[in-house]
């Protein structure tokens, strides 16, 4: 049987999990019974990540009495493998998955309201919703909403078959038409370009301002959506949710996975540069607001085009894919993926659990200044021969060669007599006497080499398949070219 998660959550002391079996999409909840660590004397199969101490199994009989306890005790004792219980969960039930990617429902979607007063501001979403365009990446098929008519037929660079468009007689029925959208479609990934910035605080502060708040709650199969507004450095930014659904940004994604800096991240930039197109231009009006009130015919098609552009960025870059495929690799949910912290602190939980030793206790640290990467400074002088080189994934590789690794530092064996502003020069002009049955890090740290590091294990692991990975892709992408060349002969 085929099954797998799209997204596991914490909803009212339960688990929900939301998945696809054997093709059907499924929400199912459960009380679920999370586990921690607790140090005993006993002898017990379970360990410390040092291997030093034994570690007993307490189980909760639900996720708030997990929370209450974390919260009273983490301070005061050790609470090893405190996980959040929804990382547990997919360890217990999805260790051996096999996801089908083309069965997630992706809507990639773009929402149009335009202000008299400038840029609308989405904390305030006091200007109504003219327009929204969803489409389908499975079925290509878009679900185009507006508060004006549309000829569908003139769509510019569209097949009219394609579209599915709505006249909505006000900005309520609009919105009510898009929950009832979602509420059909059942999408795992709702996506935009600047979407976290805009489209998805302007749309539900907007909802909650002109619908009642059940009806707006529909928007989620959980019936949970929320749109917190935090200030962040002197700017205002928003933590939205439509629990069920993961809502992610498309900026986001072509932020993290294409290192190719550019001057500009705006949607028309970034299409011009990827694909060689451009948003709709109308010159011919001095703003958007003269566009919707003069030529909605256009204005709406602008809106449409705006969603095509993102479904053609991701049918070439695959950011969409690589999230999903990072996702299942780590056991995460797919926002996780986006970040570092959660991502690798479920990684390096789950390995260790496979081996029955739970990952040690959180500690609050105050922050304190470190080293970064060693840059020797240069000599200033003529050079007759030159060499620029470049190491391939080198903290990776300095982490395996030298056994960076938690359960491997040594402790009480720091170097006092050396500071990490001074250490690099002394080693490399052999100046510290170095214990050669230990590594010295430089910031004065020793490391066991007796013992390969899980995390060391762990990076070599990923590293030889992303390898293999990168052998297949320029594989295929030779026999791509040879086919082409074969064809253009053949023309």
């Amino acid at each position: 049987m085929s099954k797998f998660y799209t997204d596991i959550s914490i909803h009212k002391n339960r688990i929900v999990e939301t998945g696809y079996h054997n093709g059907e999409k499924f929400i199912k909840k459960h009380k679920y019974q999370p586990t921690l660590g607790i140090e005993t004397e006993q002898e017990t199969e379970w360990k410390t990540m040092k291997g030093n101490k034994n570690l007993q199994v307490k189980t909760f009989e639900d996720i708030r009495s997990f929370r209450n306890y974390t919260k009273e005790y983490g301070d005061t004792i050790p609470l090893h493998g405190n996980i959040s219980p929804e990382y547990q969960f997919i360890y217990d039930h999805y260790r051996d998955m096999k996801p089908d990617i083309s069965q997630i429902k992706v809507l990639e979607f773009d929402i149009e309201a335009v202000s008299e007063e400038g840029f609308p501001k989405p904390e305030e979403a006091k200007w109504p919703i003219n327009s929204i365009t969803i489409k389908d990446r499975n079925t290509q098929l878009f679900y185009v909403v507006s508060t004006k008519p549309y000829d569908k037929e003139q769509a510019i660079d569209i097949d009219p078959k394609q579209i599915k468009f709505k006249y909505c007689k006000s900005e309520e029925h609009l919105i009510r038409v898009f929950i009832g959208i979602m509420q059909n479609l059942k999408p795992d990934i709702l996506i935009g370009y600047y979407s976290n910035g805009f489209d998805f605080p302007y749309l539900i502060n907007r909802a909650f301002a002109i619908l009642p708040e059940e009806q707006v709650r529909k928007m989620s199969p959980l019936g949970e959506v929320s749109c917190i507004p935090r200030d962040y450095k002197g700017k205002t930014e928003f933590k939205c949710k439509i629990k069920g659904v993961t809502l992610l940004d498309f900026l986001d994604l072509y932020k993290k996975y294409i290192f190719t800096p550019r001057e500009s991240y705006s949607l028309d930039f970034i299409s011009e540069a990827e694909l060689g197109k451009n948003k709709i231009k109308y010159e011919e009006f001095d703003n958007l607001v003269e566009l919707w009130k003069e030529d909605p015919q256009k204005f709406v098609s602008y809106n449409i085009i705006d969603v095509e552009l993102i479904d053609l960025l991701d049918q070439k870059l695959g950011l969409i894919d690589i999230l999903i495929n990072v996702t299942y690799e780590a056991k995460c949910n797919f926002i996780d993926a986006l970040g570092t912290v959660v991502m690798w602190d479920v990684i390096f939980y789950n390995d260790l659990r496979n081996r029955n030793i739970m990952c040690p206790p959180m500690h609050h640290n105050k922050k304190e200044k470190y080293a970064g990467g060693y840059v020797k400074e240069p000599k200033k002088q003529l050079y007759k021969w030159l060499f620029t080189g470049d190491l391939n994934s080198e903290y990776p590789h300095c982490q395996m060669q030298w056994n960076i690794s938690p359960e491997c530092i040594v402790e009480n064996r720091e170097r006092e007599d050396v500071n990490w502003e001074e250490i690099d020069e002394k080693l490399l002009n052999q100046e510290i006497d170095v214990d050669q049955n230990y590594i010295l890090a430089g910031n004065g740290h020793y490391f066991r080499n007796d013992i390969e590091g899980f995390v060391p294990k762990i990076l070599k692991r990923i590293y030889n398949e992303r390898v293999l990975a990168k052998k297949e892709m320029l594989r295929l992408k030779q026999e791509y070219e040879d086919v082409c060349g074969k064809l253009d002969k053949l023309n």
